[in-house]
């Protein structure tokens, strides 16, 4: 049987996603979150434990995700592997390349360092895709991929339901920390004039405080047009995306998020933030950009919105090349991975 070395935050619910595409394979999962109030001496009697348990050992596959902790941890280790693999998320790559101070500079280096010694760097969009190519990791080895969404489920859905795309219903899909700009968000429509009818529900999660400040905001708002929706199941979350017209995903740095092509998946038109990874013919033809420095502008894109229908709804077929189904096989035929091993 096929023996998998997997690195990584092992409880988040991309890397499980990662996992399934080990089917019929022996997963060793290695992590080193769930620290304790003493992080840095945790993590380091952590990664001693790993690496102890791990000496000389010998795998099939490696696959390490975050490229700017455990990607480069991973290099320390003394363990084998005859085919290596490391996912790059947006949020973790794009601070330290570009336009970054000194220290950021340094430490790109480094990932750099350790990138090069994969034999496969998985990426989720082209952005990142051209950002590694450029500081010299060999273009054979880049794998572009997410690893996908369920298309065929949301297909389903959308064939069995009766309400879909209600006019002027806004759903915003991201959490509630600062980096997805939730408070601007809901400040901006809050703005709107009053006797234009909307309606925005604010689905996420964050952490406890975090859940607490949007709903206070919202609640101190009183507008009755803007609601506090929460953390749903992904059932729930597909069934509101299909009765919504447009999704809202203004992050100010985001690779290209699942929860943004299962909207697109559900026929949403989007309000985006102009960030990269947004930039392809398929945003260009069912998204409207805004830019997060002016909230009067982004209240007036809003309005514009409301009043006019120029955005394609999103097509099915333009969404093929992220089906997990299709992915799970093209990756491990990539990898040299086959059903039955």
């Amino acid at each position: 049987m096929t023996k998998v070395f997997v690195f990584g935050p092992t409880e988040n619910s991309h890397v499980k996603k990662w996992n399934s595409f080990y089917e019929g394979c022996a997963i060793s999962l290695y992590t080193l979150h769930g620290a304790g109030k003493n992080q840095i001496l945790s993590i380091l009697l952590r990664f001693l434990k790993v690496f102890s348990e791990t000496i000389l050992g010998k795998y099939d596959i490696s696959h390490v995700h975050f490229a700017s902790s455990y990607g480069i941890l991973f290099r320390l280790l003394a363990l084998r592997s005859n085919v290596s693999v490391i996912s790059i998320w947006g949020t973790d790559f794009n601070r330290f390349f570009g336009d970054v101070g000194f220290l950021y500079r340094v430490w790109g280096v480094i990932i750099l360092w350790a990138l090069k010694r994969y034999d496969y760097v998985n990426v989720p969009s082209l952005d990142i895709y051209r950002k590694i190519e450029e500081i010299g990791i060999d273009e054979k080895k880049i794998i572009l991929m997410q690893y996908g969404i369920e298309l065929g489920v949301i297909k389903d859905s959308l064939s069995n339901t009766h309400v879909f795309n209600m006019a002027n219903r806004f759903i915003s899909v991201r959490n509630f920390s600062q980096l997805y700009n939730i408070e601007f968000l809901i400040n901006g429509f809050s703005r709107v004039c009053k006797n234009i009818c909307f309606e925005l529900q604010i689905v996420g999660t964050g952490t406890p405080s975090e859940c607490e400040r949007i709903k206070s905001l919202i609640s101190g708002l009183n507008d009755d047009r803007i609601h506090y929706i929460g953390l749903v199941d992904s059932n729930e979350l597909i069934k509101r995306l299909i009765e919504a017209e447009y999704f809202v995903s203004i992050p100010s740095m985001d690779g290209l998020s699942l929860v943004v092509l299962e909207a697109l998946a559900c026929r949403c038109k989007g309000l985006v933030s102009d960030i990269p990874s947004y930039q392809n013919k398929l945003f260009s033809a069912t998204c409207e950009f805004i830019e997060l420095s002016d909230m009067s502008q982004f209240t007036t894109q809003i309005e514009a919105m409301i009043s006019s229908k120029k955005l394609d709804n999103p097509k099915s077929q333009d969404l093929e090349a992220y089906d997990i189904e299709k992915n799970r096989i093209k990756f491990r035929k990539i990898i040299g991975l086959h059903y039955g091993e």
